[in-house]
This record gives structure tokens, sequence and C-alpha cells, in this order.
């Protein structure tokens, strides 16, 4: 289970990479957050360094991440200087950074584990032991009880995945949240909506369920490793809880995907229905922010009115889960 987990953990975290630089798209935000001289020192954490690389790549070229596309006021906008972006933005790199270091630990552990020996007892047919069988000594292959069975140094880092996981899960619902609410989107139509005079009630639900979900994550992170409950006559006295770990961290997972399928839908339409509201020139996106909203709004289709919020979230699930995105 940890293992299936871990690889899609991975596919996952390069999405919240797209999602994060799509959404600093959308709203125009300020890339220097992610430069070098911020996340690249020598000192820093291989991680951090890992996403901020990724998200300069995606961004690269960018139009509408320039001063220049920042100062174009829109409608009903409160036009202030940009010096530096919410948390949920700026801080991408040290946020998934952290799922970044505990997923390679993970896939360490688990690598260690699928390549050695947890049986119990352990036997060692190269060497001989003397042992009392009824009475008399017998020469037997030396063998010895132990505990590599033991799941604690699975269950640790399983838990530590899980966490850092809904952490980035909370980025990302907060991501999404600054995206439909005209006060932190810098122009943005309050709740993306299209057109309020024909009914149009935009994708403000769409965060309702990804806020249902980040609760969700929040009580599954609750480490299982340090929820041991004894069992064979108190034998079993201290246990790992490690597979319910990895069946909290299996639903952590699905629940990110989902999250990070509305994030990518909402800054889509967010760039969709701004972007006339730009010069042509100031319009052009990303080396992969502009391949990802191309591929994105393929799938989707035009945005003129009131839509079926559910059906465009899981056309957008649908396209994490072929690897499209990440291709």
């Amino acid at each position: 289970i940890a293992s299936i987990s871990v690889i899609e953990a991975e596919k996952l975290l390069n999405i919240a990479s797209l999602s994060t630089a799509l959404s600093l798209e959308a709203v125009r935000g300020e890339k220097r957050a992610f430069q070098e001289l911020i996340n690249e020192q020598s000192d820093r954490h291989i991680g951090q360094i890992a996403i901020a690389k990724q998200i300069r790549s995606l961004i690269k070229g960018s139009m509408r991440t320039t001063k220049e596309s920042q100062e174009i006021q829109f409608s009903n906008e409160r036009n202030k200087e940009r010096v530096q972006d919410r948390y949920s933005f700026r801080c991408a790199p040290q946020i998934h950074g952290a799922a970044f270091e505990a997923i390679e630990k993970l896939k360490q552990t688990l690598t260690t584990e699928i390549n050695s020996v947890t049986d119990n007892p352990v036997f060692d047919f190269e060497k001989t032991v003397t042992v009392k069988v009824n009475g008399k000594n017998t020469e037997t292959v030396s063998f010895a009880s132990g505990g590599n069975f033991h799941g604690q140094l699975l269950a640790s880092p399983i838990d530590y995945v899980k966490m850092t996981l809904t952490s980035l899960s909370i980025a990302s619902d907060k991501r999404s949240f600054s995206l439909l609410d005209s006060h932190l989107s810098y122009g943005l139509p309050g709740d993306l909506a299209f057109d309020t005079s024909k009914a149009d009630a935009g994708y403000m639900i769409a965060q309702y369920a990804g806020a249902a979900r980040v609760a969700e994550n929040r009580v599954l992170s609750t480490p299982a490793s340090v929820m041991s409950v004894s069992t064979a006559a108190n034998q079993e006295d201290v246990v790992s809880m490690g597979s319910v770990g990895a069946v909290h961290l299996r639903k952590v997972i699905k629940n990110l995907e989902t999250l990070l399928a509305i994030e990518l839908l909402c800054a889509t339409r967010g760039i969709q229905i701004t972007q006339e509201k730009l010069p042509t020139k100031l319009r052009k996106l990303g080396a992969g922010t502009s391949v990802a909203y191309n591929t994105i709004l393929k799938a989707l289709g035009d945005y003129k009115g009131d839509v079926y919020v559910r059906s465009e979230i899981e056309k957008v699930r649908d396209l994490i889960k072929s690897g499209l995105l990440i291709k």
C-alpha cells in the first residue's frame, strides 16, 4: 500500500508545482520568491531547491507575472504595488519542499524494507549452534528471534508523508480561495463568475468541495504510529499501526488529487476570463503553464455562463490521472 502511495504522491507533487504556477499566472503574481537568490543558497533544503526550480521552469517567459502586467488595473481591483504574495503562493517551495523530502525518505525506507529480511526467526544455514532438545544437545542451524517484522521504521515516514501532503493540501485550498475572493485575487471576478446578470454562480462551490477534503485530511494526518494498542496477552505490547497509517495515506492522496484539480480548474478559468483585459503581449503564459492551460481548456471547453461544477472538477481530475499534464 505504501509503495503504491509513494508513487502516486510523487506524481501529485509535480502536479502541485503546476497548479501553483498556473495560480500565480491567474493572479499575475510575484515571481521573485522563486528566484535562485532565495532558494538555491548552499545551505537550503533539497526539497525547496527542487520545487522552486520546477516552478521557475514552468513560468519561464511568462508576461502575466511581470511588473508591467501587474500594473494593469482590472475592474474593482485595489491597485497597489505588489511586494510579496501570500504564503500559499510565495512559500510553495518551502511547503511543497517538505513533502518532497518526506516522499524521498519514505522511498528510501521502502527500498530498504523490500530488499531486506523481515522474517522471524532468521536463519543462517552456514552456521550451526548447539541447542537442548528433550534434554539432549542437538546441532542445528544458527537462528535468532527478533523484531525485523516490526513496522515502526515504515510507520513513522508514512505519517511524515501524510502530514506534509496535508500541509500541501491546505496551501492548494488557500490558493483556490484567493482566486475566488475578489478582495484577494487582484482583479479576478468574484467567485470567477462569468456573468452574474444571468445567475452565473461561478466556482464558489468548488472550493466548498476542497474545504471538506482539507478538513478530512487534517483528521487523517493524525499520526497512526503513536497509537499502539497491545495484543497477544501483552506480548505484542508496542505495535506500529503502520497499516492504519498507510490506509489513511491512500485517502489523503485521493483528497489531494481532487484539491489540485479544483485549483487547476479555478486557475484556468481565472486566466481565461481575464486574458482579453490585458494587452496582447502581456497575455503570454510561461513555457510550462501555457501547455497546461491549453490542455485543460481543451478538456473543459468554453466558459460562457453557469456550469455544473462537479463535472468540471472530474474532467480536470481525469487529466491528472491520465498523466498527460505531467508529460
